[in-house]
């Protein structure tokens, strides 16, 4: 006993529109870099709620959030350099160096 397939209208921020996308209602869709307003069918896939949950990214300790600004305020590092070695997007990496998130994490001066 399959599940019947349903179709869906996907719409991203620029507007563009893929009409009538089968997608098994069981499943949710999953923004790989974690960046809702990214829906490029690349940065998309079906995955299981649960599946969807663990993808989340979790809170970085207060540790790795020094290492990055570090890292970055010494130079010669990139912003998306530092996303890929900690498995964080460049955004992320920004508002880390910019005191947006993590405001609370002193650095070691």
């Amino acid at each position: 006993m399959g599940i019947d397939p349903v179709h869906i209208n996907l719409t991203d921020c620029s507007g563009d529109c893929f009409d009538n996308v089968p997608v098994d209602a069981s499943l949710e869709i999953d923004h790989i870099n974690h960046n809702k307003t990214d829906c490029r069918l690349q940065n998309l896939r079906l995955v299981t709620h649960l599946q969807n949950e663990r993808a989340k990214p979790t809170a970085l300790s207060p540790d790795v959030v020094r290492t990055i600004r570090r890292l970055y305020a010494a130079g010669g590092v990139t912003q998306e350099r530092l996303a890929v070695q900690f498995g964080i997007s460049r955004h992320s990496v920004s508002r880390i160096t910019r005191r947006a998130t993590y405001a609370e994490v002193e650095t070691d001066d």
